[in-house]
């Protein structure tokens, strides 16, 4: 499992999750503990980022939950099935994309090494770009009744 984040103006380390490390326990310590807090108090108003994440079960356990509150990270919710309201999906995309111009890996690590070339490849505009859709993203699943956009 790999994590990362992105704000207009800053992207997180890419985070690679052991196989064996997959609790909610482990995912507050090595993605909330490890990464999120310092990425997310970088900025002067951490007030106005909002946490947007997906419906993954260490998501939505309690531990994260309750972590979140206890930091005063707002989350963003937004309905099951939705990935055109989360721009990351955009992101891990073109990631795909690009892996695809790259050597079939011989291992974990070269998958990893790999992974994180392209990360640093996305530039701060492109996302910053992906984050002006927001509004209209909104729009077209609403205007598609809540169903599939182009997006």
């Amino acid at each position: 499992m790999v994590w990362d984040a992105f704000t207009g103006f800053d992207k997180s380390p890419l985070v690679t999750i052991p196989s064996n490390k997959r609790s909610s326990s482990d995912f507050v310590t090595i993605v909330y503990e490890g990464v999120l807090i310092g990425f997310y108090f970088l900025y002067d108003d951490p007030e106005q980022l909002i946490l947007m994440e997906d419906g993954a079960p260490v998501h939505r356990n309690s531990l994260p939950v309750q972590w979140r509150r206890v930091h005063g990270i707002e989350k963003l919710f937004w309905p099951a099935n939705s990935p055109d309201l989360n721009p990351i999906e955009n992101v891990w995309m073109v990631v795909k994309d690009l892996l695809k111009h790259h050597s079939r890996p011989n291992s974990k690590l070269e998958m990893i090494e790999k992974i994180q070339s392209v990360w640093d490849t996305i530039s701060i505009e492109w996302l910053r770009t992906l984050i002006s859709t927001m509004p209209y993203r909104m729009q077209a699943v609403i205007a598609a009744g809540g169903g599939s956009t182009r997006w």
